[in-house]
């Protein structure tokens, strides 16, 4: 933007006095830049803008916004200058069928505009309910109903539908009603605005009055509603509800015993109320004869209800059907119990059920967003990429399960596959992450590469010391893995120059290019048979204080890849240091058969240099799993020592009687 104008704009901004004099300025240097591109759609809008704000000058305004519109050089920035045009008409001019008639225009002008079907939806809806609220301002209440039954069909989570399925509600359109107020119940925690109670009153007042007997789907809201919001409807002890509704939500359960919300009320009851969690999980458990089983209960609770009754959770009749966002709940829940599950038997059924619920909703969600089939309850893309990386996280947790075969690198590669897709959708940095880890986890290092570079590319600047050397870390074993040293090298250079940067003592720079070194070295040492190189960077390494407190065990090996250079490059007496060194570094660990493995073949390039390979006494340095188990069972060796020494005697004096 010209220098001149944006001074000119601070100055307006901080309330300057000369406002009009100002206003002339930037209006002139506008026309200016206008001349040399007419097109220019940020220029027409501040000048629509300073028109408003300061000259109220509307038939300037409507100039600018009708060649916006005129103009299909402008293609989607069209709808500028529809929503300009409908301010001037509405707000200032206050015409009402004139600005009916813009929107009019704008829904047939977005059909061409935007292809996808999920896009062009959502829009169509903002449209209607514009309309819709500009036809209930002028009193035509029943065409404003109308249009925003429409808007809701077209994208069910449009701003008004709190309002509008009350508004259903109080003209006795029960279909409709329930049909709007169940999408906004489901939502309400997240608008938050308070419309719940509001139909929930007036739902009250019509079972009161005997309106509501042949509509299950509100009997249930309502008592849902009443359990929620005690406060208003007088719910101040604990039993209340029960002795008040309940024998009614009973009632009305055994007339529709298929009804998910009645057997919610009934199950949270006993849950919450009366502690019966006996009754709560049988309640429980007939939600899964109902359609939207997991709607309206988090699904964690009826396992926390199977927990305290002695029932196992997962011997339920799972239904693996129902809106994609009960999938994605549903899903979420089953992850985070597989996190907390120690078992790999039942880890591995956790994941099973997780994944048959996160491909229901997948596959849904991604007919309505790709290809403009189904329901415009799929009109959820930022939901659909969150549910892309838990579905994606539940195929990596299976794959966690199995032993290592082909089958846990394709389910690997899967996984990174729909963490792309969710990512594409609606861009959120774990879903990118992950993909870099489950592409790296399937093998697929080129797809591994592609997703890390995107990580640092769009989210380098919110990544700590300690998660930046990790993705230099997985760089490196990518490129290892492709067999490339030039890129191998660059990203272990990378790695270092963080380290050396942040500081040499800095734990966080250290941990990662540690392992990022010691991967890199001995690739290229011991694959690519490259020994002079890189001996001044191994030799780097070994001095660093912060590595040899933390990773002793990779000093050890470094030494070893160290050593395997000096001895190629025929510096014995430095190799035959650099092999005693690994024995110093690993001669105490025995269990892990890697580590134990090089330090043998140390002592013997040691043995062939002709050099007496050094030991101290070996110290008692066991590992925690080998101590564990020692401090375990030592008191019952003395017993069982003892029980032998006692019978070994008894068997002596009966020798002697004899």
């Amino acid at each position: 933007m010209n220098k001149e104008l944006e001074n000119i704009l601070d100055k307006l901004d901080n309330q300057d006095a000369n406002q009009q004099e100002l206003g002339f300025e930037a209006l002139a240097i506008i026309k200016e830049i206008l001349k040399q591109n007419p097109f220019d759609i940020d220029m027409l809008t501040l000048r629509m803008r300073l028109n408003t704000d300061i000259f109220e000058n509307t038939s300037q305004i409507i100039e600018d916004a009708t060649f916006i519109i005129e103009n299909d050089q402008f293609k989607h920035d069209k709808m500028v200058g529809y929503d300009w045009l409908f301010w001037v008409y509405n707000d200032s001019l206050s015409m009402p069928d004139k600005a009916a008639e813009v929107i009019e225009e704008q829904l047939v002008e977005i059909q061409t505009l935007y292809k996808k079907r999920y896009i062009k939806d959502e829009k169509e809806s903002e449209l209607l309910d514009k309309l819709a609220l500009l036809k209930h301002n002028n009193k035509q209440i029943d065409v404003a109903l109308d249009l925003w039954y429409k808007a809701y069909k077209k994208y069910p989570f449009f701003y008004n539908n709190g309002f509008v399925g009350l508004k259903h509600l109080e003209k006795e359109n029960y279909k409709i009603a329930e049909e709007i107020l169940l999408t906004h119940y489901t939502w309400s925690f997240d608008s938050e605005d308070g419309y719940r109670l509001q139909y929930g009153i007036k739902l009250k007042e019509m079972y009161d009055a005997k309106k509501l007997d042949k509509y299950p789907q509100l009997l249930g809201l309502l008592f849902n509603i009443i359990r929620n919001e005690k406060n208003h409807f007088k719910i101040t002890d604990k039993l209340d509800f029960y002795e008040k509704y309940y024998p009614e939500v009973e009632k009305w359960l055994e007339i529709y015993p298929n009804n998910a919300l009645l057997v919610t009320a009934i199950a949270n009851t006993h849950y919450f109320d009366t502690k019966n969690y006996v009754k709560a999980y049988e309640a429980f458990k007939l939600l899964f004869n109902c359609e939207n089983h997991t709607a309206y209960t988090d699904l964690d609770r009826v396992k926390k209800a199977a927990k305290k009754s002695n029932n196992d959770f997962l011997s339920l009749p799972f239904k693996f059907s129902g809106p994609s966002v009960h999938m994605y709940n549903t899903l979420s829940t089953f992850s985070i119990l597989y996190n907390k599950t120690k078992k790999n038997k039942k880890k591995k059924k956790i994941a099973q059920i997780a994944i048959q619920y996160g491909e229901v909703g997948y596959q849904q969600y991604k007919d309505y967003l790709l290809f403009g089939k189904g329901d415009t309850l799929n009109n959820q893309p930022h939901l659909f990429a969150m549910l892309c990386n838990n579905y994606a996280n539940a195929l990596g947790n299976y794959a966690e399960t199995l032993k290592y075969d082909k089958e846990k690198e394709l389910l690997y590669d899967k996984a990174g596959s729909i963490h792309i897709e969710g990512f594409q959708m609606s861009p959120f940095m774990e879903n990118i992450e992950n993909a870099s880890y489950d592409y790296f986890e399937g093998k697929n290092y080129q797809k591994s590469i592609e997703s890390t570079q995107t990580v640092f590319k769009q989210y380098g600047k919110e990544l700590s010391i300690n998660e930046r050397q990790k993705y230099f870390l997985r760089l490196v074993k990518c490129y290892v893995g492709l067999k490339d040293l030039e890129n191998a090298e660059a990203n272990y250079f990378k790695a270092k120059e963080l380290y050396n940067k942040i500081g040499q003592g800095a734990k966080d720079a250290a941990h990662y290019v540690i392992f990022s070194g010691k991967l890199f070295y001995e690739y290229a040492v011991t694959e690519e048979k490259v020994y002079d190189k890189y001996i001044p960077e191994m030799e780097w390494f070994l001095e660093q204080e912060v590595i040899q407190e933390q990773e002793p065990k990779e000093v050890g090996l470094v030494a070893y890849y160290l050593g395997l250079c000096y001895n190629a490059t025929d510096q014995k007496d430095k190799a035959a240091k650099a092999f005693q060194k690994t024995v110093d570094y690993l001669q105490d660990i025995d269990d892990w058969e890697f580590y134990e493995t090089k330090c043998e073949e140390a002592e013997d390039a040691l043995d062939d240099l002709g050099v007496k390979v050094i030991k101290r006494k070996k110290k008692n340095n066991k590992s925690v799993f080998k101590k564990i188990v020692d401090i375990l069972f030592f008191p019952f060796m003395i017993v069982g020592l003892m029980g032998a020494a006692l019978v070994a005697l008894v068997q002596l004096m009966m020798k002697k009687e004899e």
